[in-house]
């Protein structure tokens, strides 16, 4: 298996993917490299900022802070103690 992922997955429609296939065998063109070439076309106008893939080298994503890590949340903050109901 490949180091680097840099092929993706889309789904389409079975009736589509029949028409693509068709299309491409009937101009001896690759269905990845003619799906790519339409998309690159019609998103000319997108920037493609950011939009670096790259493989994953780091550590495991970390499981979310404790309660007793987390900074105090607004209310908290504000003093209103939990059950006590607004007064008017």
């Amino acid at each position: 298996m490949a180091s680097k992922q840099t092929r993706r997955s889309i789904s389409i429609s079975g009736a589509m993917y029949v028409r693509l296939k068709a299309y491409c065998l009937e101009h001896d063109r690759s269905m990845s490299g003619f799906v790519e070439q339409v998309l690159r076309s019609s998103l000319s106008d997108v920037p493609a900022a950011g939009a670096k893939v790259v493989a994953w080298d780091g550590d495991a994503p970390r499981a979310p802070q404790s309660d007793a890590s987390r900074p105090p949340s607004l209310k908290q903050q504000r003093g209103n103690p939990q059950g006590r109901g607004f007064t008017f």
